[in-house]
């Protein structure tokens, strides 16, 4: 996909959210990483950026209809 995200964490919760709820299975972390891989480059988002973004994202959705899990599979 190689999508890439800007210097605004609200932005990077955008895609990070958008990517959740058109998932047909858990994403794993490795999942968001490729989607923000650079052409070749193995240089990817790190994976504490993406955890912080995705604990934001379960505050947020808190209370809401859908729920952010971790399970096994992602």
């Amino acid at each position: 996909m190689n999508l890439q995200p800007s210097d605004n964490p609200e932005d990077l919760k955008l895609v990070l959210e958008a990517a959740l709820l058109a998932a047909v299975e858990p994403l794993s972390l490795n999942d968001f990483k490729r989607m923000f891989e650079q052409d070749g480059s193995s240089q990817t988002l790190a994976s504490d950026v993406l955890r912080r973004a995705l604990d934001e994202l379960r505050a947020q959705w808190h209370g809401r209809g859908v729920e952010l899990v971790q399970v096994a599979d992602g």
